[in-house]
């Protein structure tokens, strides 16, 4: 059918929120007979439309699109988008529960649903979608109930040590600071805490890619269930969002399950959400990963009672061990699922995955905050995924999770440095080497026994293909001891060639080493090197 209402609609909601609000099919728009209420509601939502079509595009237009959600006097208690499919005769899964919060929490998140179907936003207000429903639930009866019940809730009711638990306005008292194991701090308030909830609520369906209302309502019971667990101040897995470019899994692929988090194509709410880092690549991939979070302290927030820096040095100092080992968790796990990806690579290509983006995400974050890698160029050139690295990549982050020892990290994290970080292929082909060392080195005698440990065991069986790897690996060791003491560069191109050659000997090494029963076990470098060479038991 040819109707400015819904061309205005469309162009100003899309089609996804057209075809919710009016309960029909998004892709059969033009081919709808449109009832008397369904016109009714169309006719509404072009007003609304030619609103936000008036306004440039930007920050104006996302916020005049989002009062949809929001409610009309004239038009009941609810949302109007929400308002209008019930007009067109459209259902809701049940908001009831025993559960005070539970049910009015249910009902926020269906009036809130829909902001998962309107446009992205513009890219410098990717956080907008979420961040800015406060004003929106707050215009509900339901937003204003939610914040007296959890005034009053035994459990999110410690978090707001000076509010009693009497009704009131939502904005008297309210406030608290929350001191997190990772080392951040802030102030949360009570008035703006449904939002927060909501904000989760629709990240986690729209990260995941579930965006229907059913699924909403699911995630906003594991919400309402973390947030009563952290504000008993218990220890709960918070999901890791980690945005790694370099590599690229198309929707055919799936998620890849590790022990590490699932890999997932990018959604276009993760996209939204993470942005890119400082090089401005878009991430490719999405890993989803679970890291352990608890609130320390949740305190009484007095403006005008501020800390000198001598007490938030001295505070900071005895957080400092807990806030290091929160931080040391969430590295050591995206260092392995890299370092897992890179073991999977085919020797033709090397998977190079870079952590452009990382961030935790809680229902009890009034805040957004994201911390970004770095910037440059990067090493390798990007590689699609295919069914066949994702298979490899699935088996060696189960062997990388089963048995990679502790003593090996600083050549894993040396291996990814040298393939993801450094711009210099010198700088590449050091780091590549000292894998290598980390394997065979000892004080004494390091080139010959690193050099011939290594040439063993990727050359076991042919005695003369060994000792032509034992030569070709002891010139590149003594190329780059030449040059760590000062010695000129070589070339450009044979700088290329050295790097590439030294990360394909570590790769090959450390698959090797997998392969080899002891080997990963034995408690240095100079047990695997004795282990290799000479056939002494770990």
């Amino acid at each position: 059918m040819t109707d400015a209402r819904l061309e205005a609609a469309r162009q100003a909601f899309a089609d996804p929120f057209v075809g919710y609000v009016l309960n029909t099919d998004p892709s059969g728009l033009d081919d709808s007979d449109l009832t008397q209420p369904q016109s009714a509601a169309l006719g509404l939502l072009a007003q609304f439309a030619q609103s936000v079509l008036a306004t440039p595009e930007g920050f104006e237009r996302d916020y005049r699109r989002a009062m949809i959600l929001g409610p009309l006097p004239q038009l009941g208690k609810t949302g109007v988008a929400t308002t209008l499919r019930e007009w067109c005769g459209g259902t809701f899964p049940s908001t009831d529960s025993a559960d005070a919060v539970e049910a009015l929490l249910l009902e926020c998140v269906r009036n809130s649903y829909p902001a998962l179907l309107l446009p992205e936003p513009d890219e410098k207000f990717r956080h907008f979608r979420y961040l800015n429903l406060s004003s929106v639930i707050l215009q509900l009866d339901a937003g204003k109930q939610l914040v007296q019940a959890i005034r009053r809730d035994d459990g999110l009711g410690r978090l707001f040590p000076d509010s009693p638990a009497a009704d009131g306005s939502p904005y008297e008292a309210g406030n608290s600071m929350l001191t997190w194991e990772s080392g951040s701090g802030f102030s949360f308030q009570l008035a703006l805490m449904p939002e927060t909830m909501v904000r989760y609520t629709l990240l986690l369906a729209g990260i995941n890619g579930e965006i229907s209302l059913e699924a909403c309502m699911r995630y906003a019971k594991d919400t309402l269930s973390v947030s009563r667990a952290l504000a008993r101040q218990e220890r709960a897995d918070l999901p890791l969002l980690v945005g790694l470019s370099n590599i690229e899994l198309s929707e055919d692929i799936g998620s890849i399950d590790t022990p590490f988090g699932e890999l997932r194509p990018m959604t276009p709410a993760a996209r939204s959400y993470l942005g890119s880092g400082m090089s401005g690549r878009e991430p490719g991939a999405l890993l989803i990963g679970k890291a352990s979070q608890r609130i320390l302290s949740i305190d009484k927030w007095d403006p005008d009672q501020e800390a000198t820096p001598e007490d938030r040095e001295a505070d900071w100092e005895k957080r400092r061990p807990a806030a290091e080992a929160a931080q040391k968790k969430v590295k050591s796990l995206i260092d392995r699922i890299r370092y897992s990806i890179m073991l999977a690579s085919e020797d033709e290509s090397i998977l190079a995955p870079i952590d452009e983006v990382t961030t935790q995400i809680t229902p009890l974050d009034q805040s957004t905050s994201s911390a970004i890698a770095h910037g440059g160029m990067a090493p390798f050139p990007p590689v699609a995924i295919t069914h066949e690295l994702a298979a490899r990549i699935r088996l060696w982050a189960r062997r990388v999770s089963e048995n990679h020892p502790a003593s090996l990290d600083i050549g894993m994290r040396r291996l990814i440095s040298a393939a993801t970080l450094r711009i210099d292929p010198m700088d590449g082909f050091i780091d590549a080497v000292m894998c290598w060392e980390n394997l065979f080195g000892e004080a004494q005698e390091t080139a010959f026994k690193v050099c011939a440990s290594l040439a063993t065991l990727l050359e076991p069986a042919d005695h003369d293909k060994r000792k032509d790897m034992f030569a070709q690996l002891k010139r590149l060791y003594d190329i780059r001891s030449r040059l760590v003491h000062g010695s000129s560069e070589p070339d450009l191109r044979t700088a290329y060639a050295h790097r590439d050659l030294a990360l394909k000997v570590a790769l090959g090494a450390r698959r090797a080493a997998y392969a080899m029963p002891g080997l990963l076990n034995a408690r240095d470098a100079t047990a695997r090197y004795k282990l290799v060479l000479l056939g002494f038991p770990s």
